[in-house]
C-alpha cells in the first residue's frame, strides 16, 4: 500500500482466512432469546378471571335473540320482577341484569368441564 507521500505502509491488519471468521449461527435472536428464557407458566390469578368473566359478560347482546329464548331464560333462571309476556325490550333488560348479576365460580366450572370432557373421550 502506499502513503500520501509515495512511500510504501505496512498493512495495518493481517490477512483473515476463512477459519478466523466467527460463524453466525442460523438462529435468529428471537429464537435465541426464547430458547435462553426461563420456561415458566403464565401466572393467572382471580383478579384476571374476574376481569375476563366480566368482559366477557358485558358482550353478551340479548337483543339478538328472539322473544321465546328470552321468555325461556327467564323461566329456567327464575328470573322475577318481570312478565313473561312482557315485550322484547323489557324482556332484555330483565335478562341482561340477571345475567350480569350472576355470581360465576370459575374452578367449579372448569372442573366440571374436564370431567365432562373426559366422560365424552373415554
Amino acid at each position: 500500500m502506499r502513503g500520501g507521500d509515495g512511500s510504501e505502509v505496512a498493512a495495518v491488519g493481517k490477512a483473515r482466512s476463512a477459519a478466523d471468521v466467527p460463524r453466525r449461527s442460523r438462529t435468529t435472536r428471537g429464537q435465541a432469546a426464547a430458547a435462553n428464557a426461563p420456561k415458566t407458566q403464565p401466572v393467572v390469578t382471580k383478579t384476571k378471571l374476574k376481569v375476563a368473566a366480566a368482559a366477557s359478560r358485558g358482550s353478551v347482546d340479548f337483543s339478538k335473540l328472539k322473544s321465546d329464548a328470552l321468555r325461556k331464560y327467564m323461566r329456567v333462571y327464575e328470573v322475577r320482577g318481570t312478565s313473561l309476556y312482557s315485550s322484547k325490550d323489557i324482556l332484555c333488560k330483565a335478562v341482561e341484569q340477571h345475567f350480569a348479576a350472576m355470581v360465576v365460580k370459575e374452578e367449579e366450572v372448569l372442573m366440571d368441564f374436564s370431567i365432562r370432557l373426559r366422560a365424552d373421550a373415554g
